[in-house]
């Protein structure tokens, strides 16, 4: 096994104190957190082999991606998805990815059921339709079965019928058009915002004063 040499200085980096600054027989080896410093047992003193610099060199990609996935997390709750999607477009080496997830679930810093749940109750206060939040937990990667328990228990506690009214009540834009294009658009808007066929005809139904024109 071939000796790297004595670490002589241990030092804190000036523009960032959870960062050293690592000497190996006077000559600066590498910049290392905290973390790594600790889990290869480093000091002054230790004879450095070059198993320790590879075991260093990684801990160093493990923390980084670490910080990467808390960065993100920082923005905004996220799923487990999300953040493993994110990693890999910036390169990260599959193993590293998988301990940054353990990393963050152990933690309970990533959760999926949590994250469902809140992306639900904001869009469903935004007033989408359960087709749409079902579309877009999908497309961020919580399993259907999370999901669908979610929506169900959610969605009974919200009138659907309500919001796309309250909706078509906001969107006065409607009124300028000619009745069978207005019926049509009134359509196609609700149908985006995830509102099934039968709620979007029995709101047109209860709103003909818009649709007709008789307000």
């Amino acid at each position: 096994m071939k000796k790297i040499g004595i670490i002589t200085t241990i030092t804190p980096q000036k523009n960032n104190p959870n960062r050293f600054s690592l000497f190996v027989d006077g000559k600066f080896i590498s910049g290392i957190s905290y973390e790594a410093i600790k889990e290869a047992n480093l000091y002054v003193g230790k004879e450095l082999k070059d198993k320790d610099l590879k075991q260093i060199y990684y801990k160093e990609k493990v923390n980084k991606a670490r910080m990467f996935a808390l960065k993100l997390l920082s923005y905004r709750e996220r799923s487990k998805w999300e953040i493993k999607k994110r990693m890999e477009i910036k390169g990260y080496q599959k193993e590293i990815i998988e301990d940054t997830l353990n990393y963050l679930k152990k933690r309970n810093l990533i959760n999926d059921k949590r994250f469902a749940r809140m992306w639900i109750e904001d869009r469903i206060r935004s007033g989408y339709g359960r087709r749409r939040i079902y579309y877009e937990l999908s497309e961020k990667g919580v399993d259907k079965e999370i999901v669908g328990d979610l929506i169900k228990k959610l969605y009974p506690e919200v009138n659907e019928i309500n919001i796309a009214l309250h909706l078509l009540a906001k969107n006065k834009r409607f009124l300028k058009e000619e009745k069978n294009l207005r019926i049509r658009k009134i359509s196609a808007f609700l149908e985006r915002r995830g509102f099934p066929f039968n709620v979007i005809n029995e709101v047109i139904e209860k709103r003909a004063e818009i649709v007709n024109n008789v307000s």
